[in-house]
């Protein structure tokens, strides 16, 4: 599986991915606190306060979400970046490298900055 091949890469900062699994995934701790993720200490909102709608669609959130989204490449959680692998992957079975780019914002598999997702699987399969 791809997961387990690419980790080495990002392990090795070569692969460079975006998070965008916290923009539809959430966790809310026992105390009510509602993190960007659970892997930072970066909190939304609690619950206790206000409603799960009110904290993930606020414009704060948003703002958090957009800084961290951009920068973010600090976890290889299987629950996170198989999301973000299968959406790169998909998008360039339809659309050029740089044209994704352009909406997605700068990616890598590698440490070659322009390969392909496909191309890179043939490198280290061959």
């Amino acid at each position: 599986f791809d997961f387990v091949t690419l980790y080495d890469e990002w392990k090795n900062n070569r692969l460079k991915l975006r998070c965008h699994s916290i923009f539809s995934e959430l966790v809310i701790h026992s105390n009510g606190d509602v993190p960007l993720c659970q892997n930072l200490d970066v909190v939304l909102g609690n619950t206790h306060e206000n409603t799960l709608d009110e904290i993930f669609n606020s414009k704060e959130t948003c703002k958090i979400q957009c800084q961290h989204s951009k920068t973010c490449n600090q976890c290889w959680i299987n629950y996170h970046r198989k999301y973000d692998i299968i959406l790169l992957r998909n998008l360039e079975k339809m659309f050029p490298k740089r044209l994704i780019e352009l909406f997605y914002g700068k990616y890598q598999w590698s440490s070659n900055t322009q390969i392909t997702y496909k191309e890179h699987f043939k490198q280290i399969t061959a």
